[in-house]
């Protein structure tokens, strides 16, 4: 299916006014500081806060103390793995 063939689904599906992403808190994992700055950056101008958090063993730390509405995980971070 091309790409703007489901997007056009998915919106069809799930009206606007039922989905709230801007204001989001998100928990950005990422170990790759200029990637992880970029991310953080496009996210938060897209309405969201972000928490970014260095390694594996920060985002647990993170995970625990703090109500996240999502993760952005890297699969492969030091000290403790996504």
């Amino acid at each position: 299916m091309a790409p703007s063939v489901a997007r056009g689904l998915q919106a069809a599906l799930i009206p606007r006014s039922c989905v709230k992403l801007s204001g989001m808190k998100l928990l950005l994992a990422e170990d790759d500081a200029l990637l992880g700055d970029a991310l953080k950056s496009s996210l938060e101008k897209s309405g969201f806060a972000v928490e970014l958090a260095p390694n594996g063993a920060v985002a647990e730390y993170l995970m625990l103390r703090e109500d996240f509405d999502a993760c952005v995980l890297d699969i492969g971070l030091p000290m403790v793995d996504g």
